[in-house]
């Protein structure tokens, strides 16, 4: 009997402007324990850097089978879209430019994926990497920063992951020959206007509507850097903001009672944390009150999105009537 083909698999790395973090993830995947019977590739995605992205990726052409491409629309999700049109596999898994990987990561997902062949979507832990301990009061202040802003451990045993339980960009692989045409969403994910996420979320969500299975590996584990930059109070507010409005623009404007548009209770949480943050501050504490703020501003950015939608969606009945 013919032995099976070697499982291929494409690991992609979407990067802008972070060539020497990108270097400690290639120099980390320089030790990662591939099966005997398992062809694979790294695929670099340059989203328009400016800075010696290519000149790093050229340095490991001799230790790792790196492959460099470049999209010039940027947005994160414009590239993934463009790592997934260039991928010639069974499976691509996808991570960050700033991580760290177990060496046995891919091991964990090949044995995941054999064990499971028919599931789409398999992820695992991501755990955070401090290289500085942020500040007590921040990480009471801004829940964020306890998970590394995109951690995640579900603590389950190996096998299917139920809705709504979700996985990150940053250690999510699929198969290949069940997505279809489907495409991330240019309108989520990280660009450089942006910070707002949930690009994955969206693209997991509608391949479970399709009946699609997800599956959970906890021993594909890596670790996620986190930049000191990132722990600084203008920044996790803007975050805050950002992941407000990119909430509203992945699930849509919920079905609840309204005020000008907008749930009541987005107007109680805008209302409430407010002025939670005017006490905080009146009473000498500047970080908890930005904290408060911070929920302010989702708030207020969830408000100023719904309004957003509501809009598109009377343009487009406005075109669709002038089109009759």
């Amino acid at each position: 009997m013919a032995s099976a083909p070697p499982m291929r698999i494409v690991v992609a790395i979407c990067t802008w402007n972070r060539c020497e973090l990108l270097r400690q993830t290639l120099e980390g995947l320089k030790a990662l324990v591939i099966p005997a019977d398992v062809t694979w590739e790294v695929l670099v995605v340059n989203n328009n850097c400016t800075d010696a992205t290519d000149s790093v990726v050229a340095e490991f052409t001799r230790m790792l089978p790196v492959r460099l491409v470049h999209e010039q629309v940027p947005g994160l999700s414009n590239a993934r879209n463009r790592a997934l049109r260039e991928s010639r596999a069974d499976y691509i898994v996808f991570t960050d430019d700033d991580v760290q990987v177990e060496s046995g990561w891919l091991h964990a997902f090949v044995e995941a994926a054999r064990t499971w062949p028919a599931a789409a979507v398999f992820g695992g832990p991501v755990h955070p990497w401090f290289p500085v301990l942020p500040d007590p009061e921040l990480f009471e202040a801004f829940p964020a920063i306890r998970n590394g802003f995109c951690g995640i451990d579900h603590r389950r045993l190996l096998g299917p992951l139920p809705s709504p339980l979700r996985l990150t960009g940053a250690n999510m692989a699929f198969k290949l020959d069940t997505l279809g045409t489907l495409q991330f969403d240019p309108a989520l994910g990280v660009n450089q206007a942006s910070l707002g996420g949930s690009e994955e979320t969206a693209y997991i969500t509608a391949l479970r509507a399709r009946g699609e299975e997800v599956v959970w590996v906890p021993s594909m584990l890596l670790r996620h850097y986190v930049d000191p930059a990132r722990m600084q109070l203008g920044y996790l507010i803007r975050l805050a903001r950002d992941r407000g409005r990119s909430a509203v623009r992945e699930k849509g404007v919920p079905r609840a009672a309204k005020i000008a548009g907008a749930p009541v209770r987005f107007w109680v949480r805008l209302a409430t944390a407010s002025v939670r943050a005017g006490r905080a501050y009146l009473s000498g504490h500047r970080i908890r009150a930005a904290g408060h703020f911070a929920t302010a501003e989702a708030a207020r950015a969830k408000i100023s999105e719904c309004w957003a939608v509501r809009r598109r969606a009377g343009l487009h009945r406005r075109g669709h009537e002038v089109s009759r």
